[in-house]
């Protein structure tokens, strides 16, 4: 008796647990969800994506600022080197506006030596500019290359 008690419990189990995976594999909410799960991991796994790409970009957009700059300091420092001339500096801070020391955007000065006799003179007209010509602080032309644009703007003729 024991055994058939047994016997009946286990076929009771099994027609239960066929009914349960019937209802489930042929139930419309399970493949609704199944279609929405692959939906919602298409859209996460885009998502995903999409977030690589900007951060890939922006990381490069970053680095091309970050060269550019490098760049840039460069070309500031090679331009303020203390190894030019007097000429070379003339060129680079004055020739705009006075062409070969001729009148241009600026007056002539080749007569500069008449109007500013002292050195002194000259030096603190460079540095601190005169109507729209711009000063020359020391961080543009420092005291050595200033020394030579002096003494080059004294020999111009």
């Amino acid at each position: 008796m024991h055994k058939q008690s047994i016997d009946k419990k286990a076929k009771n189990a099994k027609g239960k647990l066929s009914f349960w995976r019937s209802f489930v594999a042929n139930s419309p909410l399970t493949a609704f969800s199944i279609t929405n799960l692959f939906t919602v991991g298409c859209l996460v796994l885009t998502l995903l994506a999409l977030i690589c790409t900007l951060v890939a970009c922006s990381i490069s957009e970053e680095m091309k600022h970050i060269e550019a700059s490098r760049q840039y300091e460069e070309r500031q420092s090679a331009s303020s080197s203390t190894d030019l001339t007097g000429e070379q500096i003339f060129i680079r801070s004055c020739n705009t506006c006075h062409p070969g020391g001729n009148k241009g955007l600026g007056p002539s000065i080749l007569n500069i030596n008449e109007k500013y006799p002292e050195d002194e003179m000259l030096k603190a007209l460079i540095r601190k500019g005169k109507g729209i010509m711009p000063g020359q602080p020391a961080n543009v032309i420092d005291d050595i290359e200033l020394n030579r644009l002096v003494a080059y703007l004294r020999n111009l003729k």
